[in-house]
């Protein structure tokens, strides 16, 4: 019985090393992809290719207050313009006029504004 239960938590440690094996065979195979090798030194070490247009941020280490347009007042957490307790779609509402976008009339107009929203 001993042995048995040996050799099955063998074979289940072969089973692991295999899976692990193959999945750094497919590592090692993705980094003979020139495409993949590119998006890597892109993304780690920020290189760009000639004509590429390249947007550093300025100044990110400081942070500055967050102020709510609608109430004047220092944003927490939270949505913009919204107070405690208020329903979910009235804070949408707000949201969307604190944005500068356009009063919704009927529920159809309120899905047209979010649809179009996230297609942009």
């Amino acid at each position: 019985m001993d042995q048995q239960q040996h050799l099955i938590a063998l074979r289940d440690q072969l089973a692991g090393a295999e899976a692990e094996s193959e999945r750094l065979d497919q590592e090692l195979a993705r980094w003979e992809d020139t495409v993949f090798i590119e998006a890597q030194a892109r993304s780690r070490f920020g290189y760009v290719r000639p004509g590429d247009t390249v947007w550093r941020p300025v100044g990110g280490e400081t942070l500055t207050e967050d102020i709510d347009p609608a109430t004047g007042l220092q944003v927490t957490s939270g949505i913009v313009g919204a107070t405690a307790g208020q329903p979910w779609y009235e804070a949408l509402l707000e949201s969307i006029v604190v944005a500068g976008g356009p009063i919704p009339e009927k529920p159809d107009d309120l899905n047209e504004i979010l649809s179009r929203s996230l297609t942009q």
